[in-house]
C-alpha cells in the first residue's frame, strides 16, 4: 500500500515537470519568435538599415503608372530615376509626385506606397480643348481649366479652335464649355477673339465672324443655334452677325449691306 502510494506520488509530481503536446508547441513557437527577433536584432546592429529592409522584403521592385494616355511611362521613369532593390520606406513621395508634375501634361499625380514592394503611381493627364496664339511664337495648347501645356503640339491638336487676345487661355474654359451645349456651332469654330478683355468673338468656317455679348454669352449662343436651325444662317453670303445688344441680331452680309433682324424681319441700309 504504502508503495502505491509512493508510486502515485512519484506520477504527480513527475506530470508536474512535464510538458504537455500543446505546451511544447506553444513552446516552440515562443521560441521561434525569439529567435526571429533576435536575428532581426542582430541584422539591425550589424548590417546597414537598407539591407535589412531588403531582408524584410520591403525593397522596390515595381512601379505601377495608371491613368496616362499621352504620358509615356518610360518618360515618368527616367524623370523619377528610381532604382529596384530601393528601400520602400526611403523613397520620399512628395519629391516623387514634384518631378512627376513637372512634365507638361500631368494635371495631378496620387503617389502611394503599396507593401511590401510596388510604388503606385495615379496619373490625371492634361485634355487640351484650344491653343493659343501670341503675338510672338507658336501656339500653345489649353486645358479645359485653362492651363497652359507647354509641350510640342501632336499633329491630331493642330486643327484645335485657335484663340487669341492677352491672358485670353484664362477666359477659355467658360466659352469652350458654353460652345459645348451648341455642337452645331462647337464644329464649325475655327477661332476665338478676346476683345477688349470682356467679350468674344467667334470665327465661324474661317470666314463669319459672331460678335457676342459681355454678359449672357450663352443665351446669345443659344440664339444663334436656333437661327441656323430655322434659316441656315451659316450657308448664307454673310460676313459677320452681331449679338452684342439684347433682342437685336444684325447681319453684315458678304455684299456689305448691313441687315438688322428684329421679330424676324429685317431692316438697315446699305454701308
Amino acid at each position: 500500500m504504502g508503495n502505491t502510494q509512493n508510486r502515485t506520488q512519484n506520477r504527480k509530481e513527475i506530470k508536474l515537470f512535464s510538458l504537455g503536446r500543446k505546451s511544447q508547441k506553444k513552446w516552440k513557437m515562443k521560441l521561434s519568435l525569439t529567435s526571429f527577433a533576435m536575428l532581426g536584432i542582430y541584422i539591425l546592429s550589424y548590417a546597414d538599415f537598407s539591407s535589412a529592409l531588403g531582408f524584410f522584403g520591403f525593397a522596390l521592385k515595381e512601379v505601377v503608372i495608371e491613368g496616362h494616355d499621352r504620358i509615356k511611362s518610360s518618360d515618368i521613369l527616367n524623370t523619377l530615376g528610381l532604382e529596384q532593390k530601393t528601400p520602400l520606406f526611403f523613397l520620399e513621395l512628395k519629391e516623387i509626385q514634384g518631378k512627376t508634375l513637372k512634365n507638361p501634361w500631368v494635371r495631378s499625380v496620387a503617389v502611394q506606397r503599396q507593401l511590401p514592394d510596388t510604388l503606385y503611381l495615379r496619373i490625371v493627364e492634361k485634355r487640351p480643348l484650344a491653343l493659343w496664339k501670341q503675338e510672338k511664337g507658336n501656339p500653345v495648347m489649353i486645358d479645359d481649366e485653362g492651363e497652359l501645356i507647354h509641350a510640342p503640339v501632336p499633329l491630331e491638336y493642330e486643327n484645335l479652335p485657335l484663340i487669341v487676345g492677352e491672358i485670353a487661355y484664362k477666359n477659355a474654359p467658360l466659352i469652350i464649355k458654353a460652345l459645348q451645349e451648341v455642337p452645331e456651332i462647337q464644329q464649325r469654330v475655327t477661332g476665338l477673339i478676346w476683345v477688349g478683355s470682356r467679350r468674344w468673338d467667334l470665327i465661324l468656317d474661317k470666314k463669319l465672324q459672331i460678335q457676342l455679348p459681355e454678359i449672357d454669352f450663352k443665351e446669345a449662343l443659344k440664339k444663334l443655334e436656333n437661327l441656323q436651325e430655322k434659316h441656315k444662317i451659316f450657308e448664307k453670303s454673310i460676313a459677320k452677325i452681331d449679338l452684342r445688344v439684347q433682342n437685336k441680331i444684325i447681319l453684315k452680309p458678304t455684299s456689305g449691306k448691313t441687315l438688322n433682324l428684329r421679330q424676324g424681319k429685317a431692316v438697315g441700309k446699305k454701308t
